[in-house]
């Protein structure tokens, strides 16, 4: 985020409010001391802006009457993590995310901590499931897709794990708490869970989801359906080309398209 910046009168009205200890006025004067690459002053300010916060039980400070567009400005939540991750301080980010998706339910929240989480603390699945749903309830379109995501790479596993059998009772005992987990979902229903959460995705405004429906459907044998979803994808600009590309083989049944190279690998976020 560090960058050129030059001082205006906008930037010294901004920390003269900011001293006045108004949230999104001390959030923005945090973005502005990381532009001038003062991390540490900038984490403190948006810490300031948790504990402001935190005594109004609100997310956003209502005491004074607002000079801004609240929809335009960040949380200090989102950008305390934010800047926590970029200095590599990952404890401290979890931290925060604890509080804010378990205490005050934000949805945003749920997602970054499911994703944080299990980068860096190896989460069990059910609760990577479960914090993502969280998200997802609020009509998240990014969790949605992760969520989809995740049901899709199961599918996979299940796939990879049955060595021709999809009946749990001629396969071996799992191996791992992954297989365990993966195992209780019977042959095909992670598919169609996967379709439910990309249909929200889409009903929510985020047509890149059609692409990996698109994938979907055409791992299920039903290419006309697949087809309708790549239509949809070739209109999206984050995903024209890819679905181009996937376009051409998608009838050919003889080549394998690994999901995550034409998919995941090729994700706007």
């Amino acid at each position: 985020m560090l960058g050129i910046y030059k001082p205006s009168p906008l930037s010294r009205h901004v920390e003269r409010l900011s001293q006045l200890q108004l949230a999104d006025a001390m959030v923005l004067h945090g973005m502005i001391l990381q532009l001038k690459g003062q991390f540490q002053e900038a984490g403190d300010l948006y810490h300031e802006a948790l504990v402001r916060i935190g005594k109004s039980n609100t997310y956003r400070d209502q005491t004074y009457p607002n000079p801004f567009n609240l929809a335009k400005v960040p949380q200090a939540w989102e950008m305390y993590v934010a800047l926590k991750c970029e200095m590599g301080d990952i404890p401290a980010a979890l931290d925060v995310l604890w509080h804010y998706a378990l205490k005050l339910e934000h949805p945003a929240a749920f997602r970054l901590l499911a994703t944080l989480a299990k980068q860096h603390k190896n989460l069990p699945l059910a609760d990577y499931e479960h914090y993502l749903i969280r998200a997802a309830m609020a009509a998240d379109p990014i969790a949605c897709c992760l969520l989809g995501q995740f049901y899709v790479e199961g599918h996979i596993e299940n796939v990879k794990n049955a060595n021709g059998s999809p009946n749990s009772y001629f396969r071996p005992p799992p191996k791992s708490p992954e297989e365990r987990f993966w195992r209780k979902y019977p042959h095909n229903e992670l598919l169609d869970k996967a379709i439910d959460w990309y249909e929200i995705a889409i009903n929510c405004g985020y047509k890149w989801a059609a692409l990996p429906m698109a994938w979907i459907f055409r791992e299920q044998g039903d290419l006309s359906e697949g087809m309708k979803y790549l239509d949809i994808a070739e209109k999206v600009e984050q995903c024209a080309h890819e679905a181009q590309q996937f376009r051409k083989v998608f009838d050919n049944w003889e080549l394998e398209v690994p999901f995550n190279e034409y998919i995941v690998n090729k994700r706007p976020f």
